[in-house]
């Protein structure tokens, strides 16, 4: 999930460019193959709109594989944005 959109690749189409340039960040058991496939076609059927705070690639991945659909970057920086504000308020 991009702002670009959905995009379908084989493994070395996404790679293409970066062969020595990737790395495996968390392996998926086999056993949910299934599952995320259907997940995949159920993307595939509907226009899924790209939204930083909800519906980013993190998110997305998270959910793709069954995990919780959360982004911890992306509440850090909302954290982070909420305590800036505090701050300054507090500061007035």
């Amino acid at each position: 999930m991009t702002p670009e959109g959905l995009f379908l690749h084989t493994f070395d189409e996404f790679v293409r460019g970066f062969e020595n340039n990737w790395r495996v960040v968390r392996a998926v058991d086999p056993v949910r193959e299934r599952a995320i496939n259907a997940r995949v076609a159920e993307v595939l059927r509907q226009e899924v709109e790209y939204r930083l705070h909800d519906q980013n690639c993190e998110v997305f991945a998270n959910w793709l594989v069954g995990d919780p659909p959360v982004s911890p970057q992306v509440q850090g920086v909302f954290v982070l944005g909420a305590i800036a504000l505090f701050v300054s308020a507090v500061g007035r």
